[in-house]
C-alpha cells in the first residue's frame, strides 16, 4: 500500500455514503465502493460500521491501519 500526502489546501475530497446493499443488512454483497446516479462518474466509499476494522474480540479498533 502507498500513502500519499498532501500539502495542506491540496487534500481531494472524498465522497462516503452508506451503500445500497449495507442499507438493506445485506453487508456481504456491498462492493465497498460504489457509483450513485446523483454523484455521475464519482466513485463513493461505503462507510457502514461493517467495514471498520475489528480485533479477534470483535471490537472496532481505532488502529488506521
Amino acid at each position: 500500500m502507498i500513502r500519499t500526502r498532501f500539502a495542506p489546501g491540496q487534500e481531494p475530497n472524498v465522497l462516503t455514503s452508506i451503500s445500497e446493499e449495507c442499507g438493506d443488512g445485506m453487508c456481504e454483497n456491498c462492493p465497498g465502493i460504489f457509483k450513485r446516479d446523483d454523484y455521475p462518474g464519482e466513485s463513493i466509499f461505503c462507510v457502514h460500521e461493517c467495514h471498520k476494522k475489528r480485533n479477534q474480540d470483535g471490537d472496532i479498533t481505532s488502529d488506521p491501519a
